[in-house]
């Protein structure tokens, strides 16, 4: 006799709330809530980079450097790699929005 496998009610974070527009910064911002929904410290800011980045290409620095700050306090000191690559992500973020006080700030956390 076959079994049915039920599905279970609570899906992943990832797997729920996508928006159903084609605006793109709608859509990066539903990835970085999902990066925040995952438990992997490491994997998640990996995975925040890209939207975080593209976020601030489309004009929304301060928020983008929000979550820069976020993933930044989230790291723990061991995660060395990780908080360099974040550091330097806010540090280009600011670059390219001429606030060089700010990128100095993240250069020196990358240091």
């Amino acid at each position: 006799m076959a079994r049915r496998v039920q599905k279970s009610s609570a899906e992943p974070a990832w797997r729920t709330k996508w928006p159903r527009n084609g605006d793109l910064k709608s859509w990066f911002r539903a990835m970085i809530q999902k990066c925040h929904a995952i438990p992997d410290d490491d994997a998640a800011a990996t995975k925040a980079h890209l939207p975080i980045e593209h976020l601030a290409e489309m004009g929304c620095v301060t928020e983008s450097l929000r979550n820069v700050n976020r993933f930044l306090r989230r790291l723990p000191k061991q995660e060395v790699v990780a908080t360099v690559r974040m550091a330097e992500l806010g540090a280009k973020i600011c670059l390219d929005a001429d606030d060089l006080t700010r990128m100095e700030k993240y250069l020196a956390i990358a240091e």
